[in-house]
């Protein structure tokens, strides 16, 4: 899949107070559509915003999906009073009323949606979708200690249960940014390595990794939360929407004489692990063919006369290694993978 990088600031961005807009993303008319940035600046107001307005002035239904059974019965509690608790902060002038009854979105009296839950998708799989025109998975990166994470298995299933075949369904995919290696990020190929628009044409989708606008920063920095985190390493992530996972341990070319010293393989990833400079540098493994004395597979089911499961010792030194910041990746997905296996 081929990705083009826009680059894009949203730092003189005026509208709306400073908080997030859709203007820019939905410019480039792709049916996905994927916000990533600060937590607070508006990404799931706006698209919120945006699905009423469709309901109520076009009739078009729309799905909210959340990741497990027990963020939607928190989203739905209370006839939905957390759902609909911002909306008269959009003075929709045609919206009066909203409540959620057993999963049920209805406004003015009339149902429009419905809240979905992706990890069990499989109980939606009778149920006709046809008049949802928009699907919105709200943070659908997952949060630290919130929940189990949904697979792309459950999240591809979400959306092909609601849409089926048909091309005329719009979705929306929005996360505060936390995890640059998240496994949904991984499936797309998409490599963020700036804010900006990276867009792909032959898949649809649009994803935006959204800076901050200058009076989102001012107004945030002065609330209590905001001076309680500032100079501190929570601030890039929380106020300033840099991922989790930033550094330098990325690089591009493997230095010259780089020595191979082991192949890892799971059931879903392989990876090189090379050493020179006294560093050592993962990549991914792109030809199985070869190296097969060094191979070692993560679970002890994968292994084979010639491919023994990973021995303690050499863990040991590569998890050495890896506290110690002398690993260097070719990609977050590989950062991330390597973490799994040493954890």
């Amino acid at each position: 899949m081929t990705w083009k990088y826009i680059e894009y600031s949203m730092y003189n961005h005026v509208d709306n107070g400073g908080y997030y807009s859709l203007r820019k993303l939905l410019s480039y008319n792709c049916n996905i559509n994927i916000i990533i940035g600060a937590r607070g600046y508006g990404k799931t107001f706006a698209v919120k915003e945006f699905c009423i307005k469709k309901f109520l002035h076009r009739n078009e239904n729309f799905a909210w999906v959340r990741d497990t059974e027990e963020a939607k019965r928190e989203l739905c509690g209370m006839n939905g009073i957390k759902f609909f608790e911002d909306v008269p902060l959009m003075k929709i002038k045609e919206f009066s009323q909203g409540v959620i009854n057993k999963g049920g979105i209805i406004i003015n009296n009339k149902r429009c949606g419905e809240v979905l839950p992706a990890s069990t998708f499989q109980r939606y799989k009778g149920n006709s979708f046809q008049k949802v025109k928009n699907i919105v998975y709200d943070e659908f990166i997952r949060e630290k200690g919130r929940y189990k994470k949904n697979t792309t298995w459950e999240t591809i299933n979400t959306f092909s249960t609601i849409a089926r075949s048909r091309d005329n369904v719009r979705i929306f995919l929005t996360a505060n940014a936390l995890d640059r290696g998240d496994p949904f990020l991984e499936f797309l190929g998409v490599e963020i390595k700036d804010f900006g628009i990276y867009v792909n044409r032959e898949k649809g989708v649009a994803l935006h990794y959204a800076d901050n606008s200058s009076r989102f920063i001012e107004t945030n920095s002065k609330g209590i939360i905001g001076k309680l985190i500032i100079d501190t390493p929570l601030e890039n992530n929380l106020m300033s929407s840099e991922f989790l996972n930033c550094g330098d341990l990325f690089f591009d070319e493997l230095p010259p004489k780089a020595k191979i010293l082991l192949i890892i393989e799971s059931n879903f990833q392989k990876c090189r692990i090379y050493t020179a400079n006294k560093k050592l540098y993962v990549t991914p493994d792109f030809n199985k063919e070869t190296y097969n004395n060094k191979r070692y597979v993560v679970n002890i089911a994968d292994a084979e006369t010639f491919k023994p499961v990973l021995p303690l010792e050499l863990k040991k030194n590569l998890k050495e290694n890896l506290i110690n910041n002398n690993m260097l990746y070719q990609s977050t997905f590989l950062q991330k993978f390597i973490i799994d296996v040493l954890k």
